[in-house]
């Protein structure tokens, strides 16, 4: 029983998909601004799979990933915010 109650505790916890991609979203956008040394509000940001975004801007277009496994729909929203960085899979200098 007290299994049941503790994963259920935790999952309640967890962000699910779409507050996981605003989170992951704006981190991205965060960390491309600074990479591309673009303003945030000339940069598109797209979501290519559960985990990986794209973004493009300024010339310049890049792919981004969070840094571990431990980055994902399944972590509490503290986590995310906190410990979750974002790095670039690919970069790609201009368009």
């Amino acid at each position: 029983m007290a299994i049941a109650l503790s994963i259920l505790s935790l999952q309640a916890c967890s962000v699910g998909q779409l507050k996981f991609d605003s989170i992951m979203e704006e981190k991205v956008t965060k960390k491309a601004s600074f990479d591309f040394e673009c303003p945030a509000d000339k940069l598109v940001v797209s979501k290519i799979d559960s985990g990986s975004y794209g973004v493009k801007g300024c010339s310049k277009k890049a792919t981004y990933v969070g840094i571990s496994s431990a980055c994902s729909t399944g972590a509490v929203e503290a986590y995310l915010r906190e410990n979750c960085r974002v790095v670039p899979d690919t970069f790609v200098q201009g368009q």
